[in-house]
């Protein structure tokens, strides 16, 4: 790891786009992976790792995608196989503007890849980590329309339909800051649905052993009880009151009391840990947080509502002008940075024409094509160094180490597909009604 932008790089995935911090030197990937161009790896986790990658289309049309593609050695092994299907089959699903969007999913070079859309902006813990260093909380304002936002995701999810009319009720589980994505034009995404479970007829979820961050986790969710969507809503109360006041409030110095702190201690209202911190938002807040189920917002609507309410009152506007203005200036330079790169790439990705290259088109492979005499490094004080980006998390990716890539060497097609073919049931049925 390396230092990004002043921020400690020990816990941090600082990022512009999404993506790991990289040098100045660390070359572009020199590569074609079926239809697409990859540029860069952003991220890899325990599981999967995700890239940068360009769609060529006709007479020089380019679409950056980014591809999120099952660590070689799970690719044949179908239980990972079989989680990997479960988030894309969630993902393919939804349609929000703050929910995070996935396009396809299949197989890309004997590769289980999910090809995603990309965003330009900052995970909330890269922006809470930027300023935590620099002394400084997120104004209230950001953070309340940032939660609202969330919120309005949150709803959609447990609205969500499948093919059949059915509704799926999806409860995301893992409402954390580096599971919230803010885009520089002050729209939000969730992201990351790899342990998001669908309600089964009205009997909450279950989980058989604890999953998520236990600073973020509801006291129901820490118990193994069964869930409903109100979890997720008292995991997002957790982070807006860390986004309001600049302190997490249940994170203590280890898992077993965070865990404490979570189902047994007292919770000091953000009106007692913030000197003038407004009455009203610390009721909402402490509402959100509050351990019996009955007491709880019942729904991320309520919830959000009741934020609306307070964004009225204090005569903030209702919009995201607030957060892209902020985020505008907090991250500036890497904003130029990745606005000059983005630029040089579709110049460079304009020169390529289909009928100069019919096998990728088809997805076959073909490397080595020397697409580094397109796209140059950059030289000097303006870099192609993305060093503050955020990626997305992936099952089990705390704690692992940074893998090296193994794109060179995919796995075969016809290894990868009895995997495939185990996937067809469980969520797949839920979504298509079956």
């Amino acid at each position: 790891m390396v230092d990004c932008g002043g921020v400690s790089s020990t816990r941090v995935r600082v990022v512009l786009f999404f993506g790991k911090c990289v040098m100045p030197s660390d070359p572009l990937i020199n590569r074609r992976f079926g239809p697409y161009i990859l540029l860069r790896q952003l991220g890899i986790g325990g599981m999967a790792e995700t890239y940068l990658a360009v769609k060529r289309g006709p007479r020089g049309v380019g679409k950056f995608v980014a591809l999120k593609c099952i660590l070689p050695h799970y690719n044949d092994m179908p239980d990972y196989v079989e989680m990997f299907y479960h988030e894309a089959g969630l993902s393919l699903r939804m349609q929000h503007p703050d929910v995070i969007s996935a396009w396809d999913v299949g197989l890309v070079e004997g590769r289980h890849t999910m090809v995603m859309e990309y965003l330009r902006g900052a995970t909330l813990e890269s922006i809470l980590l930027a300023l935590r260093a620099r002394g400084e909380v997120l104004p209230i304002e950001v953070g309340v329309w940032l939660a609202i936002s969330v919120l309005d995701g949150l709803q959609y999810l447990c609205d969500l339909k499948g093919l059949d009319g059915s509704s799926l009720r999806v409860v995301h589980r893992d409402i954390t800051p580096q599971n919230i994505f803010a885009c520089y034009d002050g729209q939000s995404k969730i992201f990351d649905f790899g342990i998001a479970c669908v309600m089964c007829e009205g009997q909450g979820v279950k989980s058989g052993m604890l999953v998520g961050k236990y600073a973020y986790m509801s006291p129901e969710q820490c118990r193994g009880e069964a869930l409903d969507a109100r979890s997720d809503t008292f995991a997002l109360a957790a982070v807006l009151y860390e986004m309001t006041t600049g302190r997490p409030v249940f994170e203590r110095e280890n898992d077993i009391k965070t865990l404490e702190a979570v189902t047994a201690e007292p919770i000091r209202p953000p009106a007692s840990v913030v000197r003038d911190f407004p009455a009203f938002l610390s009721g909402i807040i402490m509402r959100g947080l509050e351990r019996d189920l009955s007491r709880r917002h019942p729904s991320a609507r309520e919830f959000a509502d009741d934020l609306r309410t307070f964004m009225k009152v204090a005569g903030y506007a209702q919009t995201g002008r607030a957060m892209r203005l902020f985020l505008g200036k907090l991250f500036a330079e890497e904003i130029a940075a990745s606005e000059a790169f983005m630029a040089r790439a579709m110049e460079a990705v304009s020169q390529w024409f289909p009928e100069e290259d019919e096998a990728a088109l088809s997805g076959a492979s073909a490397s080595g094509y020397g697409f580094e005499n397109f796209l140059p490094v950059h030289e000097g004080s303006v870099d192609i160094s993305m060093s503050k980006l955020s990626m997305f998390q992936v099952p089990g990716s705390e704690g692992v180490g940074q893998a090296k890539a193994n794109m060179a060497q995919p796995a075969k097609a016809d290894t990868a597909q009895p995997a495939v073919e185990s996937c067809k049931g469980g969520i797949w049925r839920r979504l298509l009604g079956r």
